[in-house]
């Protein structure tokens, strides 16, 4: 039996049609009113259900989106035409987005509450306010042109990595689409061989390959690449840069654009692929060096460190992996990740995604 959701839709500025997707799910079809660029609307959800607001845009596009909630454990997600991988994830991003829109077609803001809300059937009063602006730069994800991987063909010998949020890396996957495996991961200010981009699914993928390890190579989103001034051969020294943040880990960015995160403690969390031999030394020696001035201790545990996460499995073939700290990671039937606590460093996403697949595995799934 579908469950109910108590929607209640302020009208300014569009208009809903209620839809009934699969089990537990609605879909409300907004619609802008000629010459507004902006909707807001209310409502309430209660235990696993969801709401999904759907809503057409061009590439090129701004979009922002803002939550406002009774609840603390009310998040939202974008999903992208076509896609059903989220290119924002409220739970790890927090309530509020907003960037630039890669393809045309039609995006997805899904309303949900945390697993763990869900499961004490709580109930979450909410708001969302969605914003749609720009559309002069609409063509350029079809047309090609400017600094940005946004065309098929030719473009420049590398390109730099750009766009990606603080404290987060660029995938870099084994073929053009968000649900290939990932090889490698990137930070901003990386230089990477290019070698052609390509339109999969409505969005732009390019090959890449490492700028000083030809044979590793992958596939990343082209909306983070724009052309690199870099040259064969260039220069790549300089000084690494130390940025302590409030919570208090260390990341060491390198010219090179490798970044390398380290715990309060000193012990390496994770670094990008990108990273060669010589910048993983470079970057534990100006960890070492930082910590010991502040007067935190000796050198950088290269092997991180902590006690491996527990799996659950659930009888409708979902999973849990909870971490000693309780981070805890969700995953669909597929072994897909779906969300997250906030909690959840980076690392831990990595090494529950690595524990899960080999729990897969080990089942025979």
């Amino acid at each position: 039996m579908k469950k109910v959701v108590l929607l209640v839709l302020t009208c300014l500025g569009f208009l809903t049609v209620p839809v009934w997707a699969e089990e537990g799910i609605r879909q409300e079809r907004v619609q802008f009113q000629q010459g507004r660029d902006s909707a807001s609307l209310k409502g309430r959800i209660k235990g696993d259900e969801t709401v999904d607001y759907q809503l057409g845009a061009r590439a090129g596009q701004t979009m922002a989106v803002t939550l406002k909630s009774s609840n603390r454990f009310t998040y939202f997600n974008i999903l992208p035409p076509g896609d059903d991988t989220a290119i924002f994830v409220g739970s790890t991003s927090g309530n509020h987005f907003s960037g630039t829109l890669p393809t045309n077609g039609d995006y997805t803001v899904r309303v949900y509450l945390m697993r763990n809300a869900a499961r004490r059937n709580e109930t979450a009063n909410y708001s969302l306010n969605i914003h749609i602006g720009g559309g002069q730069h609409a063509s350029r994800a079809t047309t090609g042109g400017g600094d940005f991987a946004d065309g098929d063909a030719g473009g420049p010998d590398f390109w730099e990595v750009t766009g990606v949020p603080g404290g987060d890396t660029l995938n870099m996957r084994a073929g053009p689409s968000a649900r290939e495996p990932v090889v490698g991961d990137l930070g901003n200010g990386a230089i990477v061989r290019n070698l052609g981009c390509k339109t999969a699914s409505g969005q732009r993928w390019c090959q890449v390959a490492m700028r000083d390890e030809p044979s590793r190579r992958g596939w990343v989103a082209g909306r983070y690449l724009r052309e690199s001034s870099y040259q064969q051969g260039g220069h790549t020294g300089g000084v690494p840069e130390v940025a302590p943040r409030p919570s208090g880990e260390v990341e060491v960015r390198m010219p090179s654009g490798c970044v390398a995160l380290y715990d309060n403690r000193g012990s390496l969390i994770t670094r990008g692929s990108s990273c060669s031999p010589s910048d993983r030394r470079r970057a534990d020696d100006a960890a070492t060096s930082y910590f010991r001035e502040q007067g935190l201790g000796g050198g950088v545990s290269h092997e991180g460190g902590g006690e491996p996460p527990q799996i659950f499995a659930g009888a409708n073939g979902e999973g849990e992996v909870v971490f000693k700290n309780d981070c805890v990671v969700y995953y669909d039937r597929s072994g897909r990740r779906k969300d997250a606590l906030p909690k959840c460093h980076r690392s831990q996403l990595m090494q529950a995604d690595q524990a899960m697949a080999a729990y897969r595995r080990e089942q025979g799934l």
